[in-house]
C-alpha cells in the first residue's frame, strides 16, 4: 500500500509523503525542505492523506490547504491561482 500523499511527522515537523522505496520515503512540507530518509524514521499522523491525481499523463498530490506537490519531482509546485492545470485539479474533489 502506498504511503504518498500521507502526512508524517519527522523530528517534531509535519511532512507530506511525496515518494517511497523499499526503505525510504521522501518527505516534503511547504515549510521544510525536502528530505529523504529512513522509512523507520517517521511517525504517521492521523489525519485524512492528501489526494493523489493524474491529469494530463503527470501525477500530482493536492493537500485540503489547496496546495500541488509533483510526485515525479516531489517539489511544491508554485503556480498563479488561475493557473489552468491548478484549477483543473483544484476544481474536481476525486481523482481522475
Amino acid at each position: 500500500m502506498s504511503n504518498i500523499g500521507k502526512y508524517v511527522t519527522y523530528k517534531g515537523n509535519s511532512y507530506i509523503v511525496v515518494s517511497e522505496g523499499v526503505k525510504q520515503v521522501k518527505i516534503n512540507s511547504i515549510n521544510h525542505r525536502m528530505l529523504q530518509v529512513n522509512k523507520a524514521s517517521v511517525q504517521p499522523m492521523k489525519c485524512k492523506p492528501a489526494t493523489v491525481k493524474a491529469y494530463e499523463g503527470a501525477d500530482y498530490i493536492v493537500t485540503g490547504a489547496r496546495n500541488i506537490f509533483s510526485v515525479d519531482t516531489g517539489k511544491l509546485i508554485k503556480w498563479s491561482e488561475d493557473h489552468g492545470i491548478r484549477k483543473a485539479l483544484l476544481a474536481n474533489p476525486n481523482p481522475f
